[in-house]
């Protein structure tokens, strides 16, 4: 049996292609570097899970009505890697605010310090008199 593939393009999760462009030159090295690890996952995604598997899976199908095998395995891989890329934004708008949570306790902390100190030094000379 062979089968024709397409060959998909995979976009970060940012939106941008899997070479940074200059829309990318401005983002934290940071990014560049996840938004490379989603882009090879998703490639590793889609070539375990390449056409030629999915036929082979569902070879009935693909012997009756192979455009329609076809059409539902692009439309599954689109779908799928939709998905992934909305859950990995979500995953880190979540991340995102668990640091600025920590930083905010750790300025709370310094504060408490400060404060802690200041009212030593008060209580100090307060003995002192």
């Amino acid at each position: 049996m062979e089968v024709e593939e397409r060959n998909y393009v995979v976009e970060g999760a940012s939106g941008s292609s899997q070479e940074p462009g200059p829309s990318a030159a401005g983002a934290p090295q940071c990014m560049l570097i996840f938004d490379t690890l989603v882009d090879r996952f998703l490639e590793g995604l889609v070539e375990a899970g390449s056409y030629s598997r999915f036929a082979r899976c569902y070879w009935r199908i693909y012997k009756l009505q192979p455009e329609i095998s076809r059409s539902i395995y692009h439309q599954f891989v689109d779908q799928l890697q939709k998905s992934i890329k909305e859950q990995i934004k979500e995953n880190a708008k979540l991340s995102q605010s668990v640091l600025a949570g920590r930083k905010r306790i750790e300025q709370m902390q310094k504060d408490i310090e400060r404060r802690r100190q200041a009212w030593q030094e008060l209580s100090k000379v307060q003995r002192e008199r």
